[in-house]
């Protein structure tokens, strides 16, 4: 059973923290708002669906981001 857009977007907009979703590659598939402000805050950049994430992890963090990132991807 999936899960619908309408209860992903409810899920996106209706947090106050900040939530991006990528694709295997690292692209930026969605984000909600709070995302969308500390980003411009952190980097003066509209974020936006299709960016290469890679361009916004912190020097010297990729190990730990990428472990992270494939333990979530495999649950």
């Amino acid at each position: 059973m999936g899960i619908s857009t309408t209860a992903i977007s409810a899920l996106l907009q209706g947090a106050t923290e900040s939530i991006v979703c990528l694709s295997p590659e690292l692209r930026v598939m969605a984000f909600n708002e709070a995302l969308r402000r500390n980003f411009y805050d952190l980097y003066r950049k509209e974020i936006k669906a299709g960016d290469d994430y890679k361009q916004y992890i912190l020097p010297g963090t990729w190990a730990k981001f990428a472990l992270d990132f494939e333990q979530t991807c495999v649950g």
